[in-house]
């Protein structure tokens, strides 16, 4: 485990204001603030691999460094920036690059895209815009469209292990330069410094975060922010 001695938080980021805006919604949070210290916590590497706040990459194997985790991966920052189609797939990655990250995706089963291409997600700007049998033509026809997707773009789709999610609340995690180390596989979680990087409101990052665990998991209606 691995704390800066001098932790800090997007500029914008308001640890009340976080907690008003999950208060707010109608599934009634419970929402905790939590320091640092009573967390674990290890830097990001720098140029990692986007990760998934799914509670499996608490569980991955093989792991040499930690990356920024945030609900949905490349295809979040699609969806809340640029765009839902073929374009703003690239321009997705582009952006991921300019936080420092390298674009990663994951299998089996992310929530967040199937949430997302079955237009169940009202929190996100943009509207998932291409058919899937579209992008397996545009991605030589052949094997899994994400994972060629991130080939094409040199990024990582990540192969999770399934273990039965023990998820009791939702991590978001408010600090630069850190994530959760812990290895639990208790919290969903979100790393709200990427997102802040590329200047999405603090609402829009909230909001469609927890809407994904509102449908996903609607029993979790709990959130902790993690500060300084």
């Amino acid at each position: 485990m691995l704390i800066r001695s001098e932790l800090t938080m997007p500029e914008d980021f308001d640890p009340l204001l976080a907690r008003d805006i999950l208060q707010a919604r109608k599934h009634n949070w419970q929402v905790e603030i939590v320091k640092a210290s009573n967390t674990e916590q290890g830097q990001v590497h720098p140029g990692a691999a986007l990760e998934c706040g799914d509670v499996r990459f608490d569980w991955l194997e093989g792991r040499t460094c930690w990356g920024y985790r945030i609900l949905g991966q490349v295809n979040a920052v699609a969806a809340l920036k640029t765009g839902g189609n073929i374009v703003g797939f690239n321009q997705a990655n582009a952006e991921v690059r300019r936080c420092g990250c390298t674009p990663g995706t994951h299998g089996p089963s992310c929530a967040f895209f199937e949430l997302w291409t079955t237009g169940r997600l009202k929190e996100v700007p943009f509207r998932y815009d291409v058919p899937m049998q579209r992008m397996r033509d545009r991605l030589t026809g052949t094997g899994n469209p994400i994972k060629r997707k991130m080939q094409l773009a040199g990024g990582v789709h990540f192969v999770l292990e399934d273990r039965g999610s023990h998820a009791r609340h939702l991590d978001f995690n408010a600090l630069v330069g850190m994530t959760d180390c812990s290895g639990s596989g208790d919290a969903y979680r979100q790393n709200d410094a990427p997102l802040a990087q590329l200047q999405i409101p603090l609402r829009t990052r909230m909001a469609y975060a927890a809407e994904v665990v509102e449908l996903a998991r609607p029993e979790i209606i709990k959130a902790r922010i993690i500060i300084p």
